[in-house]
């Protein structure tokens, strides 16, 4: 039923999932996995636990498209975090948190790791950001376009230099967001928006 749920969910896409009757498929099998481990004798419990723990953050992955179910998946990531450490699941849990706009919650649950992951430092960078510490959420993105090279995040650099009022230095990295991409209009809006400030 898990890998059910799987495949189902991989032919529902990223866009619009809750729509689509494989969706709702996918969920009924999550929802009969629970059952059956429920019902397992401690011994079947403890020899599939691996395997529940995906369940867990597979159906809690489902839920964090929805406000209304971001406290569900967090139990649910908890839960399967319990069962075995993954640090996709971890940075699942930092990511719910961060949804319910709980930054701390979701700094506290990042993934701990010498060498994180590019998404995990994403994520960082973006709580940081949204929590108005832009001077620290661009060390971080520093630290990140020193192996990854994409444009958003020169933009992401830029802006956050726009928001502490260096405008010199919010110009030269969306410039270079320019460079990389030039067909993405956000790298030529926040160029904009740097240009209206300077002239104010």
């Amino acid at each position: 039923k898990y890998r059910i749920a799987y495949a189902y969910l991989q032919l529902s896409g990223t866009e619009n999932q809750w729509t689509k009757d494989v969706y709702w498929k996918a969920i009924k099998h999550l929802k009969d996995s629970h059952i059956i481990y429920s019902n397992y004798s401690l011994d079947q419990k403890e020899k599939d636990k691996s395997t529940y723990a995906d369940i867990c953050a597979l159906h809690g992955k489902t839920m964090l498209n929805s406000q209304k179910y971001i406290d569900n998946a967090i139990e649910l990531f908890y839960l399967s975090l319990s069962l075995k450490y993954d640090e996709d699941v971890q940075y699942q849990l930092a990511k719910g948190y961060y949804l319910k706009k709980d930054y701390q919650g979701a700094l506290d649950n990042l993934p701990k790791s010498n060498k994180p992951s590019y998404y995990v430092l994403e994520l960082e960078a973006q709580i940081l950001t949204d929590n108005q510490k832009y001077e620290e959420s661009n060390k971080v993105l520093f630290r990140i376009i020193k192996f990854r090279r994409k444009d958003y995040l020169y933009q992401r650099i830029a802006n956050n230099f726009l928001s502490i009022g260096n405008n010199g230095k919010a110009m030269e990295f969306a410039l270079k967001a320019v460079s990389l991409d030039g067909r993405n209009y956000k790298n030529y809006l926040i160029c904009g928006r740097i240009c209206k400030e300077i002239k104010q």
